[in-house]
């Protein structure tokens, strides 16, 4: 019975040891991930305030304006806004 006892204690040391190594690297993720939705947030802003028009051509123009500005930045790009053409509205169903 004594003979388990520190191996338990080792395994028990070993997990600790393990989860330690293993916070440092989450950590820089989420900050990480964190970094990219601020820049994706500052380039939405930006194509906003450089087209803030409310009709078809400028949300296309923004549309570009801001998956340029996510390519320069490095981040992955967000689904547009402008809808494809030729598609119509969806009918509200009841």
């Amino acid at each position: 019975m004594s003979s388990s006892a520190p191996c338990r204690f080792c395994l028990l040391a070993l997990a600790a040891a393990a989860l330690l190594l293993a916070l440092p690297s989450r950590a820089a993720d989420v900050q990480g991930a964190q970094q990219r939705w601020n820049q994706m947030d500052r380039c939405t802003r930006a194509a906003r305030e450089a087209f803030p028009d409310r009709n078809a051509e400028a949300q296309a123009k923004r549309d570009a304006y801001m998956q340029k500005c996510q390519r320069k930045g490095r981040v992955p790009p967000r689904q547009g806004v402008t809808p494809p053409s030729g598609s119509a509205p969806a009918e509200p169903t009841e």
